[in-house]
C-alpha cells in the first residue's frame, strides 16, 4: 500500500498526485463544506471590490460551532467580513487594471466535542473594464 501525504492545510496528496480534503477524523465527525470553492468579485476600475457570499454547512457537530476566517495566502490586504460566521463575503480594494487574489481558510470548532475542520475558498477580485 503506497502511503498518503498530507501537509499542513489538512490536504492529501494521493498516490497519483490527486489532492483530497481530509474532513475529518471519521465519518461520524464533525463536517464541514462551502456553497462554493472560489468566488470572483467584480468592479468597473479602481475601488473596493466584493466577491458574492460562501455558505458554511457543518454537519455532526453535538455542541455549539465558532467559525473563524484567515487569510492564509496571496492578497494579504483581501479580508472577510464577517470573519466569525457561517456565511461571509471578502473584500478587496483593487487598483485599475488588477486581478487580486487570496484565500481564505475557515476553521469552524464544534465546542460539543471540540473537534475542528477546516476548509478554503479561493477569492479573486477584477477590474471588469480590462
Amino acid at each position: 500500500m503506497i502511503p498518503t501525504v498530507i501537509n499542513v492545510l489538512g490536504a492529501s496528496i494521493g498516490p497519483d498526485g490527486e489532492r483530497v480534503l481530509i474532513t475529518g477524523p471519521n465519518s461520524d465527525g464533525l463536517q464541514v463544506s462551502a456553497s462554493a470553492s472560489s468566488v470572483v468579485g467584480d468592479h468597473a476600475g479602481a475601488g473596493v471590490t466584493t466577491t458574492p457570499t460562501v455558505t458554511l454547512t457543518v454537519t455532526g457537530a453535538t455542541g455549539d460551532v465558532s467559525v473563524l476566517w484567515d487569510n492564509i495566502g496571496g492578497e494579504l490586504a483581501a479580508y472577510a467580513l464577517a470573519d466569525d460566521a457561517l456565511t461571509t463575503a471578502f473584500r478587496r480594494t483593487i487598483a485599475a487594471g488588477a486581478t487580486d487574489r487570496a484565500t481564505f481558510l475557515a476553521t469552524v470548532t464544534d465546542a460539543g466535542s471540540g473537534q475542528s475542520q477546516t476548509i478554503s475558498v479561493g477569492a479573486a477580485f477584477v477590474d471588469s473594464t480590462t
